[in-house]
């Protein structure tokens, strides 16, 4: 008589496990994997070991930067020598650069030992705690070639709408 109780309540899940999905309801794995999550909720186990360290990785390749330098402008003593042009100037933070000369009101040649200025283009901006005020309407650009394989950049500032060159700009130059 047991037996057939066991049996028809087996009976009676297998029933409600293949009927309950099939009308719409949780499958039994579903309620169990419900079950195990309520169970497990908020619980952790035991720490692992940590593993092995790995290996360290290589070293990079250097930056394609072959020279660099900020330049302080001629108007605020960054050039140094007699009032009339050449003079040399200033220059600090450098790397490659040998020499900068002022050439002219606002223009600067800039030479890196090595490197042609017809070969390549430099990156020229304007050097905000080297410009004297006001910095906001400054510039510096690059320009053609000077004293063979120079770079040369000109620094400007607009005064009523109408940019003329100036001495008083400070620039950082980039030579890839």
């Amino acid at each position: 008589m047991k037996r057939r109780y066991v049996l028809t309540g087996l009976a009676a899940i297998a029933i409600f496990a293949i009927a309950s999905p099939a009308l719409g309801g949780p499958s039994l794995k579903s309620l169990v994997k419900k079950e195990v999550k309520k169970q497990l909720a908020g619980k952790t186990g035991p720490a692992g070991t940590n593993g092995t360290n790995g290996t360290n990785g290589t070293n990079g390749t250097n930056g394609t930067a072959r020279a660099y330098a900020e330049i302080q402008p001629r108007g605020s003593g960054g050039c140094n020598g007699v009032m009339t042009p050449p003079q040399p100037c200033v220059f600090d933070r450098d790397k490659g650069i040998s020499s900068v000369i002022y050439t002219g009101t606002g223009v600067y040649c800039v030479v890196a030992t090595g490197i042609d200025s017809a070969d390549v283009t430099p990156a020229v901006s304007v050097d905000y705690s080297e410009t004297d005020n006001p910095e906001g309407n400054a510039s510096a650009q690059n320009n053609t070639n000077c004293s063979g394989t120079g770079f040369a950049v000109r620094t400007e500032r607009i005064s009523a709408g109408v940019a003329a060159p100036d001495d008083n700009v400070g620039f950082d130059i980039v030579i890839p």
